[in-house]
Order: C-alpha cells, then structure tokens, then sequence
C-alpha cells in the first residue's frame, strides 16, 4: 500500500470535505468508506522497491507519452468517490483528472502496491476489490519488499481477471497493457543483495 504502513486517526467526513483538508494537509490520507485515515512512514525496502519500480516503468514508458509516477498522486475510485495513493500508478495519454485539479487522477492503467505486514491483507483483498471498480485498469500488481514476488493481476474482460505469479530474481515480466517489461532484477536492485531462492506463498493459488 503507498506510504502508510500504518494508518491511525481514523475518522468520518463527507468526499467534499475530505478534499477539502486534503488539498490544504502537510501529511496525506487515504478516503475509504467514508472515514479519513492517516498514512505514516515506510520502511527502507519499501521505499526502494517502490523507486526502482517506477523507473523502471518510467524509463520506457515516458518516451511513448506514458508516465509510471510514485504515490504523491491521488487516485479517486469509483461512483462513491474513495481515494487512495498507490504506490505506483501508470498512466497513458491524456490523464483524466477530477475536477480539472492535477492532483486526482481516474483513469490508472497499471497500478502497484508494495506490501507491508500492516498493509498485507488490505492490499490483496479489500483495496484490490475497490482497484477493480476502475474501468480503465488493465493490470495490478502486488509486490514483496523482501524477496522476488510480484503478484499480478491482467484484466482479461470487464469480469475476468487472469492471475499469475512471479518469484525468479531473474524473470522479466511482460506488461502488454502498457507496452513494456518488467525486470525484478531492476526491481530489487539495492535492496536484494543475492538472488536469494523465493520459498512458496501458500496465500497465492498459483505460479508463473
């Protein structure tokens, strides 16, 4: 999940008024269900997973008018307006934006979290049921901070989404939605000294 690894200060307000104290707060908050909640730090892995992976994506996307960017950039879910940053969001051509304001963005076409113990359940269930309501998303992925593991998850049609697993150092995951690839050695470049061998995720249904 984008830079809270933790979230406290929970508390109620209308999508109006959360925008509101949003556009004017020194500190970020996601708008889920109605209720505020407060994003703090991450860790050191975190942080640099979540770098090289926008990059990454970057470094090949942005000559094609396309823009992998990090979580300073709000993402506005469905009709009951929730907003969340994700780690990493792509976006290709024109980005839509609500209200005209550049800082909430509706039409992601990738997007990324990286895990954290406190984030772990939210992002593969609750917030990936919420990612599914955004009809312009094609691909997203669920990254490890501690070892080669990308989860990932390719719109097919508007009901079907096909999951696959990635957990070799050196694979290179092929991202057709945004025409391009996908190096975990890129990946994980400073943060895994040595290809260390993936052990299964039992909480995972399958392997690429």
């Amino acid at each position: 999940m984008s830079q809270p690894q933790t979230q406290t200060e929970s508390r109620r307000m209308t999508a109006e008024e959360y925008l509101a104290v949003e556009r004017t707060s020194p500190g970020r908050h996601e708008y889920v269900n109605g209720e505020v909640v407060a994003m703090t730090g991450a860790s050191w892995p975190h942080v640099a997973v979540v770098a090289n992976l926008a990059v990454a994506l970057d470094t090949q996307l942005s000559p094609r008018g396309s823009r992998a960017v990090t979580n300073d950039l709000r993402v506005r879910i469905g009709a009951r307006r929730e907003y969340v940053y994700p780690d990493v969001v792509v976006v290709c051509g024109q980005p839509e934006l609500e209200e005209g304001v550049f800082d909430t963005l509706l039409n992601p076409v990738l997007i990324a979290e990286v895990l954290s113990p406190a984030t772990r359940d939210y992002d593969r269930r609750e917030k990936w049921e919420k990612y599914r309501q955004i009809a312009s998303l094609r691909d997203y992925l669920v990254l490890s901070p501690e070892r080669p593991h990308v989860e990932r998850y390719s719109r097919q049609d508007e009901r079907f989404w096909l999951f696959s697993e990635t957990v070799q150092f050196d694979a290179v995951l092929p991202l057709d939605s945004v025409g391009c690839t996908l190096a975990l050695r890129d990946v994980y470049a400073g943060v895994l000294d040595t290809p260390a061998a993936a052990p299964r995720d039992l909480s995972s249904p399958g392997t690429e």
